[in-house]
This record gives C-alpha cells, structure tokens and sequence, in this order.
C-alpha cells in the first residue's frame, strides 16, 4: 500500500502595498478587503479535500491568509516556520516599482538579503 503527500502552496491574498506595487518584504502588512476576500475563494476551493495541516510565515498577510484557510477547510494545525517568510529587500522596502528603478537602476540593492 503506498500512501501519496499533497501538497498546496498558496500566496497571501492582497494588500494595499500589493496594489501600490511596494516591495513588502519583511515590513509586516496586513490583508486588505480584497485579500481577505481572497483567502477565503482559496479556502473554499480548498476545503473540497481534507488537509493535514497549515503552516505559514509568521508575517501577518500570510498568517491571516492561512488563519482563514485553515479555519474554512478544518485543518487541524496551524504553524509558523520563519523559513516561510519573504526575503528582505532592505532600503527597497516600501519602495514602488519606479521609485526602486530610479534609486537602485541595475538592479543590485546593497542591504537586501541575496536571492540564495
């Protein structure tokens, strides 16, 4: 008898520096109405499977999202694991698109933490 793991990886609904296209990184920004309204779609799609367990990045546009899913599907755990967290754009945090095209235009952002 062979058993099967499934996985589902999902992202954090919106938020307001989503929808202003800010690097959020590591700055903690909660869910808009339009996120939570997200999460919730996810949720009950989801919820047609069982599922073992949630986990998420302990910021809290994730946390909500999985607080949500977790509670609409009736997943039993919800855990945080800081490995799950956005990398950190350093100084581009908060930054638009454009605003980090002027003050970093190739690219590299010296306190930002590397892609690897």
């Amino acid at each position: 008898m062979s058993s099967t793991t499934t996985i589902c990886l999902v992202r954090h609904g919106e938020t307001v520096w989503n929808l202003q296209e800010r690097a959020q990184g590591k700055t903690d920004i909660p869910l808009n109405e339009t996120g939570k309204r997200q999460a919730y779609e996810t949720a009950r799609a989801l919820a047609k499977e069982r599922w073992e367990a949630v986990y998420s990045s302990p910021l809290e546009r994730a946390y909500q999202t999985a607080q949500i899913i977790a509670h609409e599907t009736e997943a039993p755990v919800i855990a945080t694991d800081d490995g799950l967290a956005e990398r950190s754009f350093g100084g581009a945090e908060g930054l638009t698109r454009q605003e980090r095209r002027t003050r970093y235009p190739d690219g590299s952002i010296p306190d930002a933490e590397p892609w690897e």
